[in-house]
């Protein structure tokens, strides 16, 4: 009878050599959070834990220690220490701005009283573009298109003013 043995391979990884910076005081230096984060997993790792190790502590992804390593290695601590660059998902649609604005400012003028709210503006959207906006983007849009919907209060249509001016005479 041959007896078999399964024998696992692993792969040895060669760390860049860490012991060019001080990474504990670099960490206590640092406001970031996530750049916090990533210099401890490097003292770790300088300390001489294993990449499971620092991954199991931190609560990390063995890759996510494997792609600081290879950021330190390629651009030193600036690269740990920045923020990534980003400027959120493209809108679907673009909207012609300047037109959108003008029937924005037409519907609320052609309304008899009150105030148009977003989700009239969401309907008028949908009615001439055919483009159906959730509530929470509406207001994005207005503020980007400069609207503000910070007003006085609503005058009431049978409002007589002097009858209020005479009643705060004689208060």
């Amino acid at each position: 009878m041959v007896m078999m043995y399964n024998v696992l391979m692993t792969k040895i990884a060669t760390l860049p050599d860490l012991s060019g910076h001080d990474f504990l005081n670099l960490y206590r230096c640092e406001p970031n959070a996530r750049g916090k984060m990533r210099l401890l997993a490097l003292y770790h790792l300088q300390q001489g834990k294993q990449i499971l190790e620092v991954s199991k502590i931190l609560c990390v992804t063995r890759k996510t220690i494997y792609s600081w390593l290879s950021w330190y290695q390629n651009a030193g601590t600036s690269r740990l220490l920045s923020k990534p660059k980003g400027r959120g998902r493209k809108a679907m649609v673009q909207l012609p701005k300047a037109e959108v604005q003008s029937g924005i400012e037409k519907l609320q003028e052609d309304r008899a009283g009150g105030r148009i709210i977003g989700n009239d503006i969401i309907e008028w959207i949908y009615q001439t573009y055919g483009v159906r906006y959730s509530n929470g983007h509406i207001y994005n849009l207005l503020h980007s298109l400069g609207l503000s919907w910070i007003t006085v209060r609503s005058k009431h249509p049978k409002q007589n003013i002097e009858v209020q001016e005479l009643f705060k005479k004689n208060l």
